[in-house]
């Protein structure tokens, strides 16, 4: 019985990696579009930030 409990165990282990494959496939590509946006967002803050310093150096 142990033995048919583990391999039960293992079984939805195999079936929990499935869907968290799956969901990784769907999440990983909207994280990094968002890292991106937010990087691009940033910069050019910065960009602004560096100009304007330049424009107006005290």
């Amino acid at each position: 019985p142990r033995k048919t409990f583990i391999e039960s165990l293992l079984q939805r282990d195999k079936s929990q990696l499935k869907l968290l494959k799956q969901l990784l496939r769907i999440l990983v590509p909207i994280l990094l579009v968002s890292v991106i946006q937010f990087l691009l967002i940033c910069s050019k803050q910065i960009q602004i930030l560096l100009w304007n310093l330049h424009l107006d150096p005290n």
